[in-house]
This record gives structure tokens, sequence and C-alpha cells, in this order.
């Protein structure tokens, strides 16, 4: 199956996911625990926000050499 994102959708989850945490900055708080003003968290969600990009627009190495997929 082709692996393909169309880039309006891409710039539109990249808006949603990263301005939400300033929109709603008070129920990330309330939900976290934590604002991104703790450099702990602030790390975290810059890991968990790559990884949700990246792995929803990356080929996995398997596919991307031609090597059989998982059923």
């Amino acid at each position: 199956a082709e692996h393909q994102v169309v880039p309006h959708h891409l710039v539109f989850g990249l808006w949603a996911l990263t301005q939400h945490y300033a929109d709603f900055a008070v129920q990330v708080q309330a939900i976290a625990g934590r604002t991104l003003q703790d450099p702990a968290f602030f790390e975290e969600t810059v890991e968990n926000v790559q990884r949700l990009v990246l792995d929803g627009i990356c080929v996995p190495a398997a596919e991307a050499v031609g090597a059989p997929s998982a059923p």
C-alpha cells in the first residue's frame, strides 16, 4: 500500500498538535500535572510530538527496502 500524506493535512496536523499546548495549557496542566515550563515535561512533549509526526509520515524501514511487511 502506498504510504503518502497530503501536504496540507500534514500542516493541519502539525498546527493542531503544537497549538494545542498553547491554547489548552490549563487543561494540559490539569491532566499532566505539569507545564511546558518543566524541562523534563517539555522534553517529553517534544519527543512525543516528534514520534507522532515522524511515525505518521515516515515509511517503515522494511517497506523502504522492499522487505515483505508483517500481516
